[in-house]
């Protein structure tokens, strides 16, 4: 039987935080018109900034870009799911996708969920500050027993 942890008693650092480390489905939707109050509040000038900091981690798959006009990755989160990451930068962003390859993992700050016109769901990321890659492999039998 699968040990439960207290979600309210993790340390804000831990992976297995929901709030800090969610999973696709425990990432805010973009364009929501009911904004969560658990990723958003409002700042001093009336913007809707970040009320605190997330980090979206997933494995990447598979290489889409062949098929597509952009960089565009298949990844599974944490929990397994798959989904495609879109890269939306401008021509004069330097991005290094040399280290975004299958195998490694994306970190994605402030990953909001997105839905693309063809009516497939991912992320859409337009801030390449947003993104790091690390050689590791998240969804190894290891590290999902710790997860």
């Amino acid at each position: 039987m699968p040990h439960k942890v207290d979600k309210s008693k993790l340390h804000p650092t831990d992976l297995r935080n929901p709030t800090s480390f969610p999973p696709y489905n425990g990432c805010p939707v973009e364009y929501d018109v009911d904004i969560d109050p658990d990723f958003y509040g409002d700042s001093e000038d009336s913007s809707i900034e970040p009320s605190g900091h997330w980090c979206f981690l997933a494995e990447v798959v598979e290489d889409l870009t062949l098929y597509l006009p952009r960089i565009v990755l298949g990844v599974r989160d944490k929990n397994s799911k798959y989904l495609r990451v879109a890269f939306y930068f401008d021509n004069k962003v330097e991005f290094d996708y040399s280290r975004v390859h299958v195998g490694n993992v994306i970190a994605v700050l402030y990953a909001r969920q997105h839905y693309f016109r063809d009516g497939s769901h991912g992320l859409r990321i337009e801030e390449p500050s947003h993104v790091k890659e690390c050689a590791i492999h998240l969804c190894d039998r290891t590290c999902k027993k710790k997860l």
